[in-house]
């Protein structure tokens, strides 16, 4: 049932909430306070707010009540700079979130913003949540400040520097510590503007003992006080010492300290500067202009993102990038990894487009080129190397050396050579996971080995309680003996049925491992295995192994089960 705006209004209004509310006609909604936030109805009226009368507007957009009612000052000019509204007097009262609304009681959801917007202008009002305003201080300037974001990739720490400003036409282009970190993430074949000379100013964390009025920064003699008033002392000296650089364009950033954690960076541009830089002897009677950032730095982004901040400088090795290869190279370059060495020989081919990562778009090209490409095109900051060779046999020519990798993930269909493999990153002291699947879907597995000097190896898995060698997977959910290869048109399209969410889900298993093992979650050597459906396996009479029997968390209980203590690598070198 269609929920009508004009009737919970007028319900709110008969309910005694706001003092003398009247409903405001249609011109009001052509008004920029309402066409910001697209109000399609609204009333007006006020409340008591710390002992002062405060005018309110209350607005509903065309979604309601799917989305918050907006709660407006009806007269922002009247109040002093509050935490929390912007310069259209909307208040932000509530993160949206993960908010669960009650659709069905749109009066009660108008009552309830209306409290906790009261609640904010109370704490504004009272000066309890005035630091809030340095934890979002980069928002303030996006209101306050040159119309667009400027992309800005300086990292934001405590030492004091010149910077680079791209400034072209009248307009910045970008701000970053060097021109290679704008090349690192736009890629070298962007046109960038001429660097001129800025500075990178951080602040100390005295900031937070100030009270201040984002807007207080266009005035240049307050901005010059209060950036004095926190710098180091030997910081002070720099400012004074500074000259004016590429004048009239003096540009400074501001690393400012958060109250919850890291730096908010904004920007400062000084025009007609005279007698020195403007932190320093240098005057201007013309506003400062406030110039807001899109920050692109390594740092943000990955934190952001959900990537891991200090894996910018980790080094993995994805040796082999078929169906799993590649979803696990896109998956932990998306966990921050930023450097990734590829490797691989194969083609793609017609047959695997609807398993592999790359799809048509790469037929006949080597799978390595194929995901540098993709990787490269995704994600900034990240150096892939490629190798079209075979991983064991570019270890023995010494092409590709294990030792200068952090993590090595194996990912290829050939237990023979992954065997090898297991050999030779051993010798190495290579940690190392390897991650196959099953075919028709029933599961895939995922193991963590030479993270310590401990035993459990890929080897075990082809190791009787003896020590000798068997030709099965003793991890494998699929009873041994049994061939599973298929050919739709011959010989030369034979292959392990499985499809891409299969691949997708092995991938994940691994990277998660391997992120672990990055953070030194594991001290042992374990096997993660997922399951699924296993209808279309049997119904095609094939057998499963007592293993795939196992609940989920007796799966997990005995992930160190198979390490064997007679295994000729791992056991011989604990």
């Amino acid at each position: 049932m269609e929920t009508h705006r004009d009737d919970v209004l007028d319900e709110v209004c008969g309910a005694g909430f706001l003092t003398r509310p009247r409903r405001l006609p249609a011109d009001a909604l052509s008004e920029p306070w309402a066409k910001t936030r697209a109000i399609q109805a609204a009333i007006e009226g006020s409340v008591g707010v710390a002992g002062t009368d405060v005018g309110l507007r209350v607005g509903l957009g065309r979604r309601f009540p799917f989305e918050l009612p907006h709660v407006f000052l009806a007269h922002p000019s009247a109040h002093p700079f509050l935490p929390h509204i912007d310069e259209h007097g909307w208040v932000c009262y509530q993160a949206t979130e993960g908010l669960v609304l009650r659709t069905s009681a749109p009066v009660h959801i108008v009552e309830d913003a209306l409290a906790m917007a009261v609640r904010t202008l109370d704490d504004g009002l009272a000066g309890r949540n005035w630091l809030d305003v340095y934890d979002e201080l980069e928002a303030y300037w996006r209101q306050y400040g040159i119309d667009g974001l400027v992309r800005c990739y300086v990292e934001p720490d405590a030492a004091y520097r010149a910077i680079a400003v791209g400034f072209e036409r009248r307009e910045f282009r970008y701000v970053a510590d060097t021109v290679d970190d704008v090349v690192a993430f736009e890629g070298p074949t962007q046109k960038l503007a001429a660097p001129r000379r800025g500075v990178y100013v951080p602040l100390t964390r005295s900031v937070l003992s100030e009270r201040i009025d984002p807007r207080s920064f266009a005035d240049a003699a307050f901005t010059r006080a209060y950036v004095r008033r926190h710098v180091e002392a030997a910081m002070l000296a720099r400012l004074d010492r500074c000259g004016l650089g590429d004048a009239p364009w003096p540009f400074v950033v501001l690393g400012v300290p958060r109250p919850t954690n890291g730096r908010s960076l904004v920007g400062l541009h000084y025009e007609h500067v005279q007698g020195g830089h403007p932190l320093g002897a240098g005057t201007t009677t013309h506003p400062v202009r406030l110039v807001p950032f899109d920050r692109r730095d390594p740092r943000n982004l990955r934190a952001r993102g959900g990537a891991v901040t200090k894996f910018g400088n980790t080094r993995i090795a994805v040796i082999g990038c078929g169906s799993v290869g590649g979803h696990v190279a896109l998956a932990i370059a998306a966990a921050g990894v930023g450097n990734i060495t590829l490797v691989d020989p194969d083609k793609l081919k017609t047959e695997n487009v609807f398993r592999h990562v790359l799809g048509k778009s790469a037929l006949g090209k080597y799978k390595v080129d194929g995901v540098k490409a993709e990787l490269e095109q995704k994600f900034p900051y990240l150096n892939v190397r490629v190798l079209r060779e075979h991983a064991d046999e570019a270890i023995e020519h010494r092409t590709l050396d294990p030792g200068k990798f952090d993590l090595a993930i194996v990912t290829i269909g050939d237990i023979t050579t992954s065997r090898r493999l297991n050999r030779q990153l051993q010798q190495h002291g290579t940690a190392t996971v390897f991650t196959w699947l099953e075919p028709l879907g029933i599961g895939g597995h995922a193991l963590l080995t030479h993270v310590t000097d401990g035993p459990g190896c890929y080897e075990c898995l082809f190791r009787d309680p003896d020590g000798e060698e068997v030709l099965s997977n003793a991890a494998d959910f699929a009873a041994a003996g049994q061939t599973f290869a298929r050919d739709l048109t011959g010989c030369a399209s034979v292959h392990t049925p499985y499809g891409a969410l299969d691949a997708i889900r092995t991938a994940e298993n691994a990277t998660r491992l391997a992120v672990g093992a990055l953070l030194d979650t594991y001290a042992d050597h374990p096997l993660r295995s997922w399951k699924g459906d296993p209808a279309e396996f049997l119904a095609r009479g094939f057998k499963l192994s007592p293993r795939f029997a196992l609940e989920e968390s007796r799966l997990r209980e005995t992930a160190t089960v198979f390490h064997n203590p007679r295994c000729p690598i791992c056991a011989l070198h604990a």
